[in-house]
């Protein structure tokens, strides 16, 4: 059957992959508007972000869509869905984060439902190192530097030294709201330049660190090139470091090297508990060292190529912790949704558009077995 909409405008949110999913729609639209209705009458608060509408759609059917209309209403009852109590402090019904001033880095995570402060290991009374541990532990940025070796672009160096990045960053609370809270960091290193955006969404365990680096530096056969990292220390007892690769997952040591991975890799404790994982949409080089997990963001690699990465990068990895194993909390459901956000359609004669063949709230194909992607 074709997509039958009487009130206009509206808008059709697609779920590209196979099971039902609740996630972030951010459409440009036009709407004022506090709030949106999905198909089935419920309500849900939404969000300006300048010429965007933000909000959390729920229950999207696998391989389906739903469609939503514009409600005019003021704020949402029971205040906002991510709140700051004071600095640069960002919560939700889940969890509890705040960034460091100095660094950017995250000082402080709590898991509220789990009754887990991942970052209290760092706030303990220290011989040494204390200061830098103070600075934040999740999301700490560091220039590793490789000494000059063949096909840099394919292998990496040995390390002469590595900096980290623990001050100097200009950190402030953008936004808190019905749907979002954001956190920016910026920061000069170098001859290069990073913006990132820290969000939290309304009923979400995902961190996402939405990310712009204008990277200018270059390597050489004489002198020692840069690279930036990016770390995950989180109190975790034993744990087990697995990474996805094609088509599925595998163990590896935790001992420090890199190694390829896809969209995710994942350090939960042995127990099946509790576990961190760390997605990405764009970056392949993964690191897991006892029980920090690292991921390369860009190189100065000067052969073949002899200047591969200068200028703009665009990309998002995000943190996700999460209850009992990698398994039982879909870490790779939520690694593909980070890669296939919901896309929007809006339908009415203004726009132009004919309304898709779909059925709102229906799944276009059914798929069984929890290891189907499409």
């Amino acid at each position: 059957d074709r997509l039958q909409v009487a009130e206009k405008p509206a808008l059709a949110v697609f779920n590209t992959l196979p099971w039902s999913r609740t996630d972030v729609v951010r459409a440009p639209l036009d709407w004022p508007c506090a709030w949106v209705r999905d198909d089935g009458g419920t309500l849900i608060p939404a969000q300006r972000d300048g010429d965007h509408l933000t909000f959390v759609a729920q229950g999207i059917p696998g391989l389906g869509c739903r469609v939503y209309h514009p409600v005019q209403g003021g704020a949402p009852e029971g205040g906002k869905g991510v709140w700051s109590p004071g600095g640069l402090v960002l919560e939700n019904d889940l969890l509890r984060l705040e960034v460091d001033e100095r660094s950017g880095a995250i000082s402080r995570l709590v898991d509220k439902e789990a009754g887990r402060d991942l970052t209290q290991h760092a706030h303990r009374d220290r011989d040494r190192g204390a200061e830098l541990d103070n600075t934040g532990v999740l999301n700490r940025m560091h220039v590793w530097w490789e000494q000059p070796h063949g096909m840099s672009a394919w292998k990496l160096g040995n390390i002469s030294r590595v900096d980290h990045l623990v001050s100097g960053a200009q950190v402030a609370l953008l936004e808190e709201g019905p749907v979002r809270g954001t956190i920016q960091v910026q920061r000069q290193f170098l001859h290069s330049s990073l913006i990132q955006r820290i969000m939290l969404y309304r009923g979400a365990r995902r961190i996402d660190f939405e990310t712009e680096i204008r990277w200018h530096e270059k390597g050489s056969e004489t002198a020692d090139a840069p690279m930036l990292r990016v770390s995950f220390e989180p109190l975790l007892g034993q744990s087990e470091a697995t990474f996805q690769i094609p088509f599925g997952a595998i163990t590896r040591p935790a001992d420090g090297q890199e190694v390829a991975a896809q969209m995710w890799a994942d350090l939960s404790e042995t127990g099946g508990s509790y576990g961190v994982a760390l997605l990405n949409d764009s970056k392949y080089g993964h690191q897991a060292h006892g029980n920090t997990l690292g991921l390369t963001l860009v190189r100065a690699s000067y052969e073949p190529d002899q200047n591969p990465d200068e200028g703009l990068h665009r990309f998002t990895y995000a943190l996700y912790p999460h209850l009992g194993s990698w398994k039982e909390a879909q870490v790779e459901q939520r690694a593909q949704e980070l890669n296939r956000p919901l896309r929007t359609r809006l339908l009415g004669q203004e726009s132009g558009v004919t309304e898709p063949d779909a059925q709102p709230g229906q799944p276009a194909v059914e798929c069984q077995g929890d290891g189907v992607v499409v």
